[in-house]
This record gives C-alpha cells, sequence and structure tokens, in this order.
C-alpha cells in the first residue's frame, strides 16, 4: 500500500474510540496470546507505515495511529488493505 498522509488528531481519536469499544463489547478486555501478539508486533515492525520511534519509541501505526496497545486486542486488524494481520477469533 502506498503510506498516504497520517490521519489527523479527529480520526487518529476515533480509531482508538473504536478500538476501545470494541474491546470492551467484543472481547470483554481480554487480549490474544503473547505468541500472536508478537506475530502480530513483528509484521508491523517490518511495515513501511510503522514507525518506530513515535510513542517514545513504542511505535505506531502511520495508517490508523495507533501504538503497539492495539496488538493486544483480539477483535483488532491491521488497517492496510489487504490487512496484513486479522481479527482472532475466540
Amino acid at each position: 500500500m502506498e503510506i498516504n498522509k497520517e490521519p489527523s488528531l479527529v480520526d487518529k481519536a476515533k480509531n482508538l474510540t473504536t478500538a476501545a469499544v470494541n474491546w470492551a463489547k467484543k472481547d470483554g478486555f481480554s487480549r490474544v496470546p503473547d505468541e500472536i501478539f508478537q506475530a502480530r508486533k513483528s509484521i508491523c515492525l517490518a511495515c513501511p507505515s510503522w514507525d518506530a520511534e513515535a510513542f517514545n519509541n513504542t511505535g505506531r501505526c502511520k495508517i490508523c495511529g495507533c501504538s503497539v496497545a492495539k496488538l493486544y486486542i483480539p477483535s483488532a486488524k491491521c488497517p492496510d488493505t489487504p490487512p496484513k494481520w486479522d481479527v482472532v477469533n475466540a
């Protein structure tokens, strides 16, 4: 995917809110197993849309603006087209 302009602050807030609501409603605040987190993280670290220096060097997606914390959420998926990783079904 071609790297586009980063999302606005409003879009980042919407993305964060959507992820948080889905995490609560769909996942009951559960987390993916460590193996899945590590696999997702490896994919993101290799992605040209990942800003490794953001959030005090913990990283941020340039497409949606989310941090590495999103990788723990089972109902989250990569915002790229096509997604590089997908929802984890419980």
